[in-house]
């Protein structure tokens, strides 16, 4: 140390130069056009490291981490074998099973081998009818994860587009039924006069001096149907009931819905009709059979096997 005072140059920046520089920085960032001011202060900062002594400790932004690796691009002979089996599907119209990955506005995103498929919202099964609302989109996020009985109808390898369809996958006259909002055994929408026949039906049992009439309804909703007009099981009332525990969060059969077929879609679990078609399409362990049933002219049972349950 001589003593002799420190030429300007010489002296370090002080902690509010610092300051001032990033700020500077900061602000030509947001202004467009400045790329080449802002490499003109990067240049001063450097040529003013290099002549002076380490500044003191100053709070900067944390750098930005770096990109993540790409990752593995696909392999050309596996990725070649799947578009030639995407192709094989769409020509023999087969079915098959495809978990849900994600989503967008527009649809779920599927994984076909290493190729990203896409089933569009106009393809998916039982949505809610408005186009942009909250329960669609909630609805979308709530199936990822699940498995998709779906079809190929659409590929176009030029823009790697590979497009599903749940709906085209229902090609049978009990799937064709089942878009439509029936019930199994329906083949049109029903005229809604069940109640209105049955009480002319208790008026002709009455002019016949009988005192209650017998029922076996043949799937799961006419029995159903058949508890709200007042019948009461002469058989399998206990089968009812647990076939209704079974549908129940927590139960096997609620489990068994699994979307393996679009008649064992989860959401069936929650509605009678629903519940019909997985039956109808074997989800018991037994086959549905020896239902029976009867009306006491005049007397409503009051039996509810599934409460709370809509149609």
């Amino acid at each position: 140390m001589t003593g002799e005072p420190l030429q300007p140059w010489e002296i370090p920046p002080d902690e509010s130069y610092w300051r001032a520089l990033l700020a500077d920085i900061d602000r030509l960032s947001e202004e467009p056009g400045s790329q080449d001011e802002i490499e003109a202060w990067l240049a001063t900062l450097r040529s003013t490291v290099s002549v002076c002594a380490a500044p003191p400790a100053v709070t900067r932004p944390e750098p930005a981490p770096p990109a993540a690796a790409p990752a593995t691009p696909p392999q050309p002979d596996a990725l070649k074998a799947d578009w030639q089996r995407a192709r094989q599907l769409l020509e023999s119209k087969e079915r098959v099973e495809l978990r849900v990955v994600g989503y967008n506005r527009g649809g779920l995103l599927v994984r076909f081998g290493q190729i990203q498929g896409f089933v569009p919202t106009s393809q998916l099964l039982d949505l809610p009818e408005e186009s942009d609302s909250q329960a669609r989109q909630a609805e979308l996020a709530r199936r990822v994860g699940q498995v998709l009985c779906l079809r190929v109808i659409e590929i176009d390898t030029a823009r790697s587009r590979l497009i599903f369809s749940e709906r085209a996958a229902v090609n049978t006259h009990e799937g064709a039924a089942l878009l439509q909002q029936l019930a199994p055994g329906q083949v049109r929408r029903g005229l809604r006069a069940l109640k209105w026949l049955a009480e002319r039906l208790e008026t002709l049992m009455l002019c016949l001096n009988q005192r209650e009439y017998v029922v076996q309804p043949l799937f799961y909703h006419t029995a159903v149907l058949f508890e709200q007009l007042g019948c009461s099981y002469v058989q399998r009332q206990s089968r009812m009931e647990a076939i209704h525990q079974g549908f129940l969060p927590g139960g096997e059969l609620r489990r068994r819905l699994d979307g393996s077929t679009p008649f064992r879609r989860p959401e069936q679990a929650d509605s009678i009709r629903g519940r019909s078609w997985a039956i109808h399409d074997g989800i018991l362990d037994q086959p549905w059979d020896r239902v029976r049933m009867v009306k006491r002219i005049g007397i409503h049972a009051g039996v509810n096997t599934c409460p709370n349950i809509p149609w």
